[in-house]
């Protein structure tokens, strides 16, 4: 039998090898974990879907009939964005880990001069807009509630994990959300963030956790 498969995306400036770790835990809680690498800086980020379109070909090819996601804060918009724009795809749950939803307001901030634009790349204006979970799919947020890190220097909100903002993090149409006591790149190496994806991607609830 297949075991469910997952495919992850790192967060902007992160590359693949940043979420093995994530996935490696996954993986022990019954899943078949893909990473989906991307230039998050160079390119603009719907240069991704390609990417994304070969490893959802190869999950179908190995028989898997579903594609759950898990997306680290640019990641998950770009999940979003890449299912709005693919609604044929195979069922599946998504995982979001700090997504700004709502819009980062850090990024909107760094936008304001050259050494911030240069900070946040391409993906600036996805950062800014945010992104809405797409109808008839379970979608999940883990937002972290330790405002510590390089995003809190950069004058990153206090009320969040230090990049993402809680406020940030809320959209009416999620089905689920937790927030957990991490910051923003330590949620991809806490076992209880882990956890609670693996519990949202097998039952589309966060109880439990």
């Amino acid at each position: 039998m297949c075991p469910d498969q997952v495919i992850v995306l790192p967060g902007l400036l992160l590359p693949g090898a940043a979420l093995a770790p994530f996935a490696r835990r996954l993986s022990r809680a019954g899943f078949e974990c893909r990473i989906a690498a991307y230039r998050s800086w160079r390119e603009p980020p719907e240069a991704a879907f390609a990417r994304l379109d070969l490893k959802v070909q190869a999950v179908t090819a190995a028989g898997g009939s579903s594609v759950h996601w898990v997306g680290h804060s640019l990641g998950g918009l770009i999940v979003l964005h890449y299912l709005a724009a693919r609604p044929a795809l195979p069922p599946g749950r998504v995982v979001l880990l700090g997504s700004p939803l709502a819009g980062s307001a850090l990024a909107a901030r760094l936008g304001r001069n050259r050494t911030g634009r240069l900070a946040v790349g391409a993906a600036r204006s996805w950062l800014e807009q945010g992104a809405a979970p797409p109808p008839r799919r379970q979608v999940g947020m883990i937002a972290g509630t330790r405002a510590l890190g390089f995003g809190r220097l950069m004058g990153g909100s206090p009320a969040g994990d230090g990049t993402v903002a809680l406020a940030e993090t809320h959209h009416p149409a999620l089905t689920g959300r937790i927030e957990l006591p991490v910051t923003h790149s330590g949620m991809l190496l806490s076992s209880t963030v882990v956890r609670a994806a693996a519990v949202f991607l097998a039952r589309g609830t966060f109880r439990g956790v």
